[in-house]
Protein backbone atom coordinates (compact mmCIF):
# COMPACT_ATOMS: atom_id res chain seq x y z
CA UNK A 1 0.00 0.00 0.00
CA UNK A 2 1.03 3.58 -0.50
CA UNK A 3 2.73 5.47 2.27
CA UNK A 4 0.34 7.71 4.17
CA UNK A 5 1.05 10.77 6.20
CA UNK A 6 -0.56 12.67 9.04
CA UNK A 7 0.48 15.98 10.56
CA UNK A 8 -0.49 17.16 14.03
CA UNK A 9 0.39 20.58 15.41
CA UNK A 10 0.52 20.85 19.20
CA UNK A 11 0.68 24.12 21.07
CA UNK A 12 4.40 24.34 20.50
CA UNK A 13 5.22 21.55 18.06
CA UNK A 14 4.30 20.10 14.71
CA UNK A 15 4.17 16.32 14.55
CA UNK A 16 4.40 14.21 11.41
CA UNK A 17 3.45 10.52 11.27
CA UNK A 18 3.87 8.09 8.40
CA UNK A 19 3.33 4.38 7.96
CA UNK A 20 4.56 1.54 5.81
CA UNK A 21 2.41 -1.64 5.71
CA UNK A 22 3.48 -5.23 5.38
CA UNK A 23 3.50 -8.09 7.89
CA UNK A 24 2.91 -11.83 7.41
CA UNK A 25 -0.26 -13.54 8.65
CA UNK A 26 1.54 -15.77 11.13
CA UNK A 27 3.10 -12.68 12.69
CA UNK A 28 -0.35 -11.20 13.29
CA UNK A 29 -1.33 -14.30 15.22
CA UNK A 30 1.93 -14.51 17.11
CA UNK A 31 2.15 -10.89 18.16
CA UNK A 32 -1.49 -9.85 18.27
CA UNK A 33 -1.33 -7.40 15.38
CA UNK A 34 -4.35 -6.50 13.28
CA UNK A 35 -2.76 -6.89 9.88
CA UNK A 36 -0.17 -4.17 9.44
CA UNK A 37 3.07 -2.92 10.89
CA UNK A 38 3.52 0.82 11.00
CA UNK A 39 6.41 3.11 10.60
CA UNK A 40 5.70 6.12 12.77
CA UNK A 41 7.49 8.61 10.57
CA UNK A 42 9.30 5.52 9.62
CA UNK A 43 8.62 4.27 12.67
CA UNK A 44 7.26 7.01 14.79
CA UNK A 45 6.92 10.77 14.90
CA UNK A 46 8.85 13.79 13.81
CA UNK A 47 8.46 16.83 16.03
CA UNK A 48 9.24 20.30 14.73
CA UNK A 49 9.59 23.02 17.36
CA UNK A 50 7.88 26.32 16.61
CA UNK A 51 11.06 28.25 17.42
CA UNK A 52 12.92 26.52 14.60
CA UNK A 53 14.53 23.66 16.51
CA UNK A 54 13.69 20.37 14.83
CA UNK A 55 13.28 17.24 16.94
CA UNK A 56 12.66 13.85 15.33
CA UNK A 57 10.87 11.20 17.38
CA UNK A 58 11.77 7.88 15.80
CA UNK A 59 14.25 7.04 13.04
CA UNK A 60 12.34 4.21 11.38
CA UNK A 61 13.57 1.27 9.39
CA UNK A 62 16.94 0.93 7.71
CA UNK A 63 17.14 1.52 3.94
CA UNK A 64 19.51 -1.47 3.90
CA UNK A 65 16.99 -3.73 5.66
CA UNK A 66 17.50 -6.55 3.13
CA UNK A 67 21.07 -7.10 4.31
CA UNK A 68 21.01 -5.72 7.85
CA UNK A 69 17.93 -7.49 9.21
CA UNK A 70 18.04 -11.12 10.25
CA UNK A 71 16.22 -13.76 8.23
CA UNK A 72 13.65 -14.06 11.02
CA UNK A 73 12.97 -10.33 10.93
CA UNK A 74 12.60 -10.32 7.15
CA UNK A 75 10.15 -13.21 7.43
CA UNK A 76 8.09 -11.82 10.28
CA UNK A 77 8.22 -8.17 9.19
CA UNK A 78 8.53 -8.02 5.39
CA UNK A 79 8.87 -4.49 4.10
CA UNK A 80 6.33 -4.03 1.30
CA UNK A 81 7.22 -0.37 0.86
CA UNK A 82 9.72 1.83 2.63
CA UNK A 83 9.99 5.59 2.87
CA UNK A 84 13.25 6.36 4.63
CA UNK A 85 13.50 9.03 7.29
CA UNK A 86 15.55 11.10 4.83
CA UNK A 87 12.79 10.87 2.24
CA UNK A 88 10.14 11.68 4.83
CA UNK A 89 12.05 14.77 5.92
CA UNK A 90 12.59 15.84 2.32
CA UNK A 91 8.82 15.84 1.81
CA UNK A 92 8.76 18.64 4.41
CA UNK A 93 11.71 20.51 2.94
CA UNK A 94 14.12 19.18 5.56
CA UNK A 95 17.24 17.03 5.60
CA UNK A 96 19.05 15.14 8.37
CA UNK A 97 21.38 18.11 8.81
CA UNK A 98 18.39 20.26 9.81
CA UNK A 99 17.59 18.05 12.80
CA UNK A 100 18.72 19.16 16.25
CA UNK A 101 17.73 16.11 18.32
CA UNK A 102 16.50 12.55 17.83
CA UNK A 103 14.22 10.91 20.39
CA UNK A 104 13.80 7.15 20.15
CA UNK A 105 10.98 5.39 21.96
CA UNK A 106 13.31 2.40 22.07
CA UNK A 107 16.21 0.92 20.11
CA UNK A 108 14.55 -1.97 18.28
CA UNK A 109 15.45 -2.35 14.62
CA UNK A 110 12.24 -0.77 13.32
CA UNK A 111 12.70 2.37 15.42
CA UNK A 112 16.46 2.97 15.25
CA UNK A 113 17.07 1.74 11.71
CA UNK A 114 17.44 5.18 10.16
CA UNK A 115 20.13 6.48 12.53
CA UNK A 116 22.92 5.98 9.99
CA UNK A 117 21.31 8.63 7.82
CA UNK A 118 22.19 11.16 10.55
CA UNK A 119 25.88 10.30 10.73
CA UNK A 120 27.98 13.45 10.63
CA UNK A 121 25.10 15.71 11.71
CA UNK A 122 24.51 17.55 14.98
CA UNK A 123 21.52 15.29 15.67
CA UNK A 124 23.62 12.13 15.97
CA UNK A 125 25.36 13.74 18.95
CA UNK A 126 22.02 14.38 20.64
CA UNK A 127 20.04 11.10 20.66
CA UNK A 128 17.62 10.78 23.57
CA UNK A 129 16.59 7.32 24.82
CA UNK A 130 15.57 5.83 28.13
CA UNK A 131 18.48 4.68 30.26
CA UNK A 132 16.86 1.30 30.82
CA UNK A 133 16.38 0.57 27.13
CA UNK A 134 19.90 1.66 26.24
CA UNK A 135 21.33 -0.70 28.82
CA UNK A 136 19.08 -3.49 27.60
CA UNK A 137 20.10 -2.94 23.98
CA UNK A 138 23.83 -3.20 24.66
CA UNK A 139 23.44 -6.07 27.10
CA UNK A 140 21.38 -8.01 24.56
CA UNK A 141 23.72 -7.62 21.61
CA UNK A 142 26.88 -8.15 23.65
CA UNK A 143 25.62 -11.39 25.15
CA UNK A 144 24.54 -12.90 21.85
CA UNK A 145 20.82 -12.48 22.44
CA UNK A 146 20.05 -9.40 20.38
CA UNK A 147 16.43 -10.22 19.62
CA UNK A 148 14.98 -7.08 18.03
CA UNK A 149 18.14 -5.09 18.73
CA UNK A 150 20.76 -4.85 15.96
CA UNK A 151 23.99 -3.23 17.13
CA UNK A 152 25.00 -1.94 13.69
CA UNK A 153 21.77 0.05 13.53
CA UNK A 154 22.01 1.89 16.85
CA UNK A 155 25.74 1.91 17.62
CA UNK A 156 26.55 4.13 14.65
CA UNK A 157 29.57 6.33 14.01
CA UNK A 158 29.65 9.47 16.13
CA UNK A 159 26.52 8.71 18.14
CA UNK A 160 26.16 10.25 21.57
CA UNK A 161 23.24 9.16 23.71
CA UNK A 162 21.46 11.25 26.28
CA UNK A 163 19.26 9.30 28.66
CA UNK A 164 16.22 9.87 30.81
CA UNK A 165 15.04 7.64 33.63
CA UNK A 166 11.87 9.48 34.57
CA UNK A 167 8.99 11.33 32.95
CA UNK A 168 10.28 14.49 31.32
CA UNK A 169 8.75 17.74 30.04
CA UNK A 170 10.24 18.48 26.63
CA UNK A 171 8.42 21.78 25.97
CA UNK A 172 5.08 23.40 26.65
CA UNK A 173 2.50 20.91 25.43
CA UNK A 174 5.01 18.10 24.86
CA UNK A 175 5.92 15.58 27.55
CA UNK A 176 7.75 12.24 27.55
CA UNK A 177 6.91 9.30 29.81
CA UNK A 178 8.68 5.99 30.33
CA UNK A 179 6.83 2.69 30.06
CA UNK A 180 8.24 -0.51 31.54
CA UNK A 181 6.75 -2.86 28.97
CA UNK A 182 7.88 -4.25 25.60
CA UNK A 183 11.37 -3.21 26.70
CA UNK A 184 12.53 -2.03 30.13
CA UNK A 185 12.00 1.57 29.02
CA UNK A 186 9.80 2.67 26.10
CA UNK A 187 9.33 6.42 25.73
CA UNK A 188 5.76 7.54 25.08
CA UNK A 189 4.65 11.01 24.06
CA UNK A 190 1.96 13.36 25.40
CA UNK A 191 0.91 16.12 22.99
CA UNK A 192 -1.46 18.87 24.05
CA UNK A 193 -2.97 20.36 20.90
CA UNK A 194 -4.99 23.55 20.56
CA UNK A 195 -8.02 22.15 18.77
CA UNK A 196 -7.82 18.36 19.09
CA UNK A 197 -7.22 17.88 22.79
CA UNK A 198 -4.43 15.79 24.23
CA UNK A 199 -2.89 12.91 22.29
CA UNK A 200 -0.94 10.12 23.97
CA UNK A 201 1.20 7.66 22.05
CA UNK A 202 1.81 4.22 23.49
CA UNK A 203 4.47 3.27 20.98
CA UNK A 204 4.89 -0.52 20.99
CA UNK A 205 3.65 -1.16 24.52
CA UNK A 206 0.11 -1.45 23.08
CA UNK A 207 -0.11 -2.37 19.41
CA UNK A 208 -3.79 -1.84 18.59
CA UNK A 209 -7.08 -0.50 19.89
CA UNK A 210 -8.38 -4.06 20.00
CA UNK A 211 -5.48 -5.05 22.23
CA UNK A 212 -6.22 -2.04 24.44
CA UNK A 213 -9.97 -2.49 24.72
CA UNK A 214 -9.91 -6.28 25.10
CA UNK A 215 -6.77 -6.16 27.25
CA UNK A 216 -4.93 -8.61 25.03
CA UNK A 217 -1.16 -8.79 25.57
CA UNK A 218 1.03 -9.52 22.54
CA UNK A 219 2.00 -13.11 21.93
CA UNK A 220 5.50 -14.54 21.73
CA UNK A 221 8.23 -13.24 24.01
CA UNK A 222 7.75 -9.52 23.41
CA UNK A 223 6.94 -9.01 27.09
CA UNK A 224 8.81 -10.94 29.74
CA UNK A 225 5.52 -11.65 31.50
CA UNK A 226 1.88 -10.70 30.81
CA UNK A 227 1.94 -8.77 34.08
CA UNK A 228 4.15 -6.00 32.70
CA UNK A 229 1.69 -5.49 29.85
CA UNK A 230 -1.27 -5.31 32.25
CA UNK A 231 0.55 -2.99 34.66
CA UNK A 232 1.42 -0.58 31.88
CA UNK A 233 -2.05 -0.90 30.39
CA UNK A 234 -3.57 0.18 33.72
CA UNK A 235 -1.34 3.22 33.75
CA UNK A 236 -2.28 4.15 30.17
CA UNK A 237 -5.96 3.87 31.03
CA UNK A 238 -5.44 6.16 34.03
CA UNK A 239 -3.57 8.65 31.83
CA UNK A 240 -6.28 8.55 29.19
CA UNK A 241 -8.85 9.46 31.83
CA UNK A 242 -6.71 12.08 33.59
CA UNK A 243 -5.85 13.91 30.36
CA UNK A 244 -9.16 13.16 28.64
CA UNK A 245 -6.82 12.04 25.89
CA UNK A 246 -6.98 10.30 22.55
CA UNK A 247 -4.61 7.32 22.44
CA UNK A 248 -2.50 6.53 19.40
CA UNK A 249 -1.34 2.93 19.33
CA UNK A 250 1.87 1.52 17.95
CA UNK A 251 0.58 -0.75 15.19
CA UNK A 252 -3.08 0.05 14.57
CA UNK A 253 -3.50 0.37 10.82
CA UNK A 254 -7.19 1.29 10.88
CA UNK A 255 -6.59 4.05 13.41
CA UNK A 256 -3.70 5.38 11.45
CA UNK A 257 -5.68 5.56 8.23
CA UNK A 258 -8.40 7.54 9.99
CA UNK A 259 -5.90 10.03 11.39
CA UNK A 260 -3.93 10.27 8.16
CA UNK A 261 -7.10 11.27 6.31
CA UNK A 262 -7.34 14.36 8.53
CA UNK A 263 -4.08 15.75 7.11
CA UNK A 264 -3.25 18.89 9.16
CA UNK A 265 -4.38 18.78 12.77
CA UNK A 266 -3.70 21.35 15.47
Amino acid sequence: GATEEMIIASQTKTVIIEKVPGVTEDTYERYGMNGYSFNWANDEWQVVDANGEVIVYGAGKSPAFATEYTDAMLHDYPVAELVTITQALAQKGLSPSDIDQIILSHLHFDHAGGLKQFEGTKAIKNVLVSEADLKQAYFSVMTGNGGAYIRSLFDVEGIQFKTINQDTKLADGVELFIQEAHTPGVIGLILKTKHNGTLITTSDTVYTRESYEKELPPGGTINKTPEEFYTNLKRIKEMEKAYNATLIFGHDYDQFQAWAAKDWID
